[in-house]
């Protein structure tokens, strides 16, 4: 049989990966994605394609969780804005519309 690669049109590779065409020709403009141009027509191999956003994915995931185990340096503790409200001080009233200042 053929065992070229099938290559698939912007649009049935978008919809193939559930993205938008934008998306996926903004991606293979920077070379992010692989892709064959033919005149104005993007052409994609599909499992290239798929073999390279998992590889992206597995690689994201894994900064990802290296970043979320790092402490941040300039880090608040969640309640810091609510101290002085749970704290027992009184909440400051809403002016009504046209109410000037005290």
């Amino acid at each position: 049989m053929n065992d070229a690669p099938r290559l698939l049109p912007i649009r049935g590779m978008a919809a193939r990966l559930f993205v938008t065409v934008k998306w996926l020709r903004e991606e293979a403009d920077a070379g992010r994605i692989p892709c064959v141009r033919a005149g104005r027509a993007y052409l994609f191999d599909a499992e290239t394609v798929e073999r390279v956003l998992l590889r992206r994915a597995e690689e994201g995931a894994g900064r990802e969780a290296a970043r979320l185990a790092e402490p941040r340096a300039n880090a608040r503790p969640a309640t810091a804005g609510l101290a002085g409200w749970w704290s027992g001080q009184a909440k400051p009233r809403r002016r009504r519309k046209g109410e000037r200042r005290g």
